[in-house]
């Protein structure tokens, strides 16, 4: 969890890092599981995993 200064809006702009945190609010009080929209595609859809190369190997 992290907790920061952001208020529960970010009002439509990215001005700066308060504004961003606000954003970054919005995003996670997003519940994707309360929607029907949630339930599109299969199972298998729904978890991934994003493997990306070792940059210093």
């Amino acid at each position: 969890m992290l907790d920061h200064a952001g208020p529960a809006s970010h009002g439509g702009t990215l001005a700066d890092s308060v504004h961003l945190a606000a954003l970054a609010r919005e995003l996670s009080a997003n519940e994707p599981q309360l929607r029907a929209s949630a339930q599109e595609g299969a199972v298998a859809d729904r978890n991934t995993e994003f493997l990306l190369p070792d940059p210093l190997a």
